[in-house]
């Protein structure tokens, strides 16, 4: 039977708010991550950015939390940024939360612990593969506290990270894919960059996780990510897979 996965797409792909941007994409995705890229403005948003007229569009929203998480003492105060923000969101009813991790196992769980004393759920943050980071020295925190995992293919393929397909239980933690040509210098490219090898990697990981799995095509300008979703559209059938 024919795997079928949610699609989704960042809330900046046209330089305009995330309202803006969520009339834009209903008619191409069925989820939208929050882009919660800067804390102190993200921290700032008022209802004008975040209008309750969101929670009105058919889409299963989660967040990325913050990229300028300083993690200079032990995880607990960046823990309390994100569970604001989280807050700030939760007529939304966001599924999950993305975090670029610490390298630090003990911040890690630091981090874990206060989110849950918060009144978060674990299960909810997905650690994801990063530069520099590829989670197998984390591995112990992510199976000991129940976190789950955002795969991002650009980041395995750059940093040579494929090695983490293989930790104790891997496929059962990725619960979201972030998807896109290639990365350089941190910037993403379109999905007529991908080489074959990275096809190969896609089609092997679209058949090791489930299809409640989530892809994100992470692609943060109008030209690349309609590129982008022909490419992906175009290439279903060789994948045996579907997209909505």
């Amino acid at each position: 039977m024919m795997k079928t996965f949610l699609l989704s797409a960042p809330s900046y792909v046209l330089p305009a708010t995330i309202e803006k941007n969520c009339l834009f994409l209903q008619k191409y995705v069925s989820g939208i991550y929050l882009a919660f890229f800067e804390t102190k403005a993200c921290l700032e948003y008022t209802e004008k950015d975040l209008p309750l007229s969101l929670a009105n569009f058919p889409f299963r929203y989660h967040i990325h939390f913050p990229l300028d998480l300083k993690w200079q003492k032990d995880g607990c105060y960046e823990a309390e940024i994100c569970f604001s923000l989280w807050e700030k969101v939760k007529f939304l009813s966001p599924w999950s939360g993305v975090l670029h991790p610490p390298k630090e196992k003990e911040k890690l769980q630091k981090f874990v612990d206060t989110w849950v004393d918060l009144g978060g759920i674990a299960e909810d943050l997905l650690i994801e593969n990063i530069k520099g980071i590829d989670l197998v020295d984390l591995w112990p925190v992510v199976l000991g506290t129940g976190v789950n995992v955002c795969l991002d293919i650009g980041h395995m393929l750059a940093y040579g990270q494929e090695s983490i397909l293989h930790l104790s239980g891997f496929w059962k933690r990725v619960k979201l894919l972030h998807f896109y040509g290639k990365e350089t210098c941190e910037r993403h490219y379109d999905l007529s960059f991908l080489s074959d090898a990275g096809w190969n990697f896609f089609k092997k990981i679209l058949t090791n996780i489930s299809d409640q799995t989530e892809i994100v095509l992470e692609l943060f300008n109008k030209k690349d990510f309609l590129n982008s979703l022909r490419i992906l559209r175009k290439k279903q059938k060789d994948l045996g897979v579907k997209f909505v």
